[in-house]
């Protein structure tokens, strides 16, 4: 049978937490905000007890849909690994290419998307006070 403490090791993750490619799990929303269908999120902090930040790797699929700016309490880092994205901020947009990187506060409205007709795939950590 299963023994109880091996399921309890494996719901909280130990320091320090290592995610391999190989095992990195879609999942279905980021942070409060849910996930929109064009967002592919894998989370690299899922089950780490004490954590304060949210860290992803996410694959962004390019939309033709309006953009929905969202708006939350904390801060944002995004590093872009392939492709390109376009960040609206505010009232300024900004296109970044693979290794650009952003870090900006997550209160003022904001949207990531992927253009020139491919998926871009960048790493973000996301930080709420909760």
């Amino acid at each position: 049978g299963v023994r109880l403490g091996t399921f309890l090791d494996d719901q909280v993750a130990q320091d320090p937490m290592i995610v391999r490619v190989k095992d990195r799990v879609e999942e279905t929303a980021s942070h409060k905000g849910g996930a929109l269908g064009h967002y592919h999120y894998f989370s690299l902090g899922k089950g780490k007890n004490d954590r304060h930040m949210e860290p992803l790797y996410i694959i962004v699929d390019p939309s033709p849909e309006e953009k929905q700016l969202s708006s939350h309490e904390g801060e944002e880092l995004v590093i872009v690994v392939s492709g390109e994205v376009e960040l609206a901020y505010g009232k300024q947009t900004y296109r970044l290419t693979a290794g650009d990187s952003m870090y900006y506060n997550s209160i003022v409205p904001h949207y990531l998307s992927a253009v020139g007709g491919v998926p871009a795939e960048i790493y973000a950590v996301i930080y709420m006070p909760f």
